[in-house]
């Protein structure tokens, strides 16, 4: 046989802690909503910060923080539709191809904007300190190898050079058909330090024109990486027992 004893001082606590959360006068538990949800952002935060590589639904991404932009749209909207809901989200307008990834498309519109041509610059890292030659760094450049780094360093620039040339293959969507294009000069070639003393900046130009080859110049997109479920999931015992254990006080009248 299973007893409950209660007391009349304990029953008339019971009806007014019953009373206040009817009224919904939840106050540890509105503030946990808030404290839970920065949580949750801070975990988002940090995850960009470090370029963390997430393994979420048998697949492994990462996104790295380049400009800090994405890392400081994501914010806490509290309260949201009441005092017991809360919102976190990325405001950065790319944010979203993120999270869908992004399917190949022709950039030279884009780039064009209406003009004959325009001299895009590339920017790129030097190696050592753990860059691996080829490899991209946390703000969008591509390492460069240690012949070009000797070669730049000592003259100033590169001519020509075929290192780095290389194919890519997209996926034109109107066609469906696959096309292979090849730049016609090295990935290096022409390269100059363009920056002053202890602040080189090793940067070639290439030039888009409305006359470039179709199949130039074209994204080839990148898959989804969907960087909120997986925080969400990270965080979801956390959040529960924040919740829980405000909740929990509420309930009792602590």
């Amino acid at each position: 046989m299973i007893s409950i004893s209660m007391s009349q001082s304990g029953i008339t606590s019971m009806i007014a802690n019953i009373q206040r959360i009817q009224k919904g006068d939840l106050p540890r538990l509105k503030h946990a909503v808030q404290l839970a949800a920065n949580h949750v952002a801070n975990v988002w935060r940090g995850v960009v910060a470090q370029s963390t590589e997430i393994d979420f639904e048998g697949n492994s991404f990462r996104v790295s923080r380049r400009s800090g932009n994405y890392e400081r749209s994501i914010q806490v909207i509290y309260p949201y539709e009441n005092d017991l809901t809360a919102m976190v989200k990325a405001t950065a307008k790319y944010a979203m191809a993120i999270e869908r990834g992004v399917q190949p498309y022709d950039m030279k519109p884009g780039l064009l904007k209406g003009r004959q041509f325009v001299r895009i610059p590339f920017r790129h890292a030097t190696p050592g300190r753990g860059n691996q030659p080829g490899a991209i760094t946390a703000t969008g450049m591509r390492v460069m190898s240690q012949e070009i780094y000797d070669l730049v360093k000592k003259a100033g620039q590169v001519g020509s050079s075929p290192i780095g040339q290389r194919s890519k293959i997209v996926d034109l969507n109107k066609t469906g058909r696959r096309i292979t294009y090849t730049w016609k000069s090295g990935m290096y070639s022409g390269m100059a330090n363009k920056g002053r003393f202890l602040h080189s900046q090793y940067i070639t130009f290439r030039t888009v024109s409305i006359n470039s080859n179709p199949s130039s110049w074209w994204h080839p997109g990148s898959p989804p990486r969907p960087l909120s479920k997986a925080v969400a999931v990270m965080t979801k015992d956390a959040v529960g027992a924040i919740l829980s254990s405000a909740l929990s006080d509420d309930l009792s009248g602590v």
